[in-house]
């Protein structure tokens, strides 16, 4: 008679003690707004005013805009000014531009051959000033070639310690303004 209300509990006493290990070591926790981290930038620190110089080359083509005191130039391919808004598009994108993962330690030498890296495809320069000192602060990117997957483009800092993974739409959208310069569209 003794294993009939055994039997009866066995079942809840393991559920309880299944559900018990879930909660105390198995359950994800739950994170908080406070808790989420943004992904990292892409050109750390920029901010859309403190931009004075941005370039954009590849083997064949340049793109340099100036800030000057009436606006934004185009100096390169050619001499003409720019369409205001698209610069304060492209500088938005510049800013708010991130990454998905970092390698370290980058690659060097032959080896950045594999991420296209030596040459790059695109070099990409932006100065920017200081607010208090108006010093000059010049970030470089290189950007290389797509991942095996195509849902990234391998990217290095200047300063070439580390390898970046970048959504590959991020960069087709900067790419954009090189093979369409803010010239060439309408201003407003």
């Amino acid at each position: 008679m003794q294993s009939k209300p055994f039997r009866s509990l066995a079942l809840p006493i393991i559920a309880g003690l299944l559900l018990g290990y879930y909660i105390g070591f198995e359950r994800p926790e739950k994170t908080t707004e406070a808790q989420v981290t943004p992904a990292p930038e892409l050109l750390p620190g920029l901010v859309p005013d403190s931009i004075v110089r941005v370039e954009m080359r590849t083997a064949t083509r340049r793109l340099l805009l100036v800030k000057k005191a009436d606006g934004w130039n185009v100096l390169a391919p050619k001499k003409v000014p720019a369409s205001a808004r698209e610069v304060r598009r492209l500088l938005s994108l510049l800013c708010q531009s991130r990454y998905e993962r970092s390698l370290s330690p980058a690659p060097h030498g032959d080896a950045l051959q594999e991420f296209g890296l030596k040459p790059p495809s695109l070099v990409l320069n932006v100065t920017s000033l200081a607010p208090k000192t108006q010093q000059q602060t010049l970030q470089t990117l290189f950007l290389g070639t797509a991942s095996p997957s195509g849902r990234y483009i391998y990217a290095m800092p200047g300063t070439r310690t580390s390898l970046l993974l970048v959504d590959s739409q991020t960069i087709d959208e900067i790419k954009y303004f090189l093979f369409e310069p803010p010239y060439l569209r309408k201003t407003r």
